[in-house]
């Protein structure tokens, strides 16, 4: 026994039994899935509380292990892959926890800190100089363009015909960007699609 357990705390062992283990699973690939889901559905309830008595036991290990993944290369790029993919389901979801008890009592502390309050109020003071030079003529005459082209206002990416209220004036090239307040810039757009472009350009929001 002791001689089987030093043969496999050696690093050249542990090497050796990785490439094994990584040749074995290469060849048996379909096999092992079909057996391990064989397996999950037959021993349902056994396996949910093996997993929750293990992430209880490991919860800040495995949430450390998490952070320094998201921050290395491959893990950032599987992370922008899976975000671009599941775009609007990773919205929805921020928009139900916000909305949830939890959710709010954790946005309610967030921007309690003193951080958040200073940041907000620098952004705040920002887009009031960027915005100073824009006029209500301006605004009148994209507005009335809109109604024009559309017959009712209308949010120009989703074709979302709009009421009172639920309209939002929209830069094309955002203002962060070099995005001036001029007539050719501005649209109207809802409160969702101007949510979800931010700061990006058409072309990557599209994306």
């Amino acid at each position: 026994m002791i001689k089987r357990k030093n043969y496999f705390q050696s690093q050249k062992n542990k090497e050796k039994l990785r490439t094994c283990k990584k040749e074995y699973y290469q060849k048996n690939k379909e096999n092992l899935i079909a057996y391990r889901k064989k397996y999950y559905q037959e021993n349902k309830a056994k396996e949910k509380t093996y997993y929750k008595k293990y992430y209880q036991r490991k919860k800040d290990a495995l949430r450390q292990y998490k952070m320094l993944y998201r921050q290395s290369p491959s893990g950032k790029k599987v992370m922008t892959k899976y975000k671009q993919k599941h775009k609007r389901q990773i919205t929805l979801q921020r928009q139900q926890y916000r909305q949830s008890f939890q959710g709010k009592k954790v946005t309610k502390k967030y921007y309690q800190r003193f951080e958040v309050k200073m940041r907000h109020r620098i952004r705040q003071r920002n887009r009031k100089l960027l915005l100073s030079d824009l006029t209500i003529e301006i605004v009148q005459k994209v507005y009335e363009h809109n109604i024009k082209i559309f017959g009712t206002l209308t949010c120009i990416y989703c074709f979302k015909k709009l009421k009172f209220g639920e309209d939002s004036l929209e830069h094309i090239k955002p203002t962060s960007k070099g995005g001036k307040n001029i007539f050719s810039n501005l649209a109207v757009a809802c409160f969702r699609c101007n949510n979800s472009k931010r700061d990006y350009s058409l072309k990557k929001w599209f994306s």
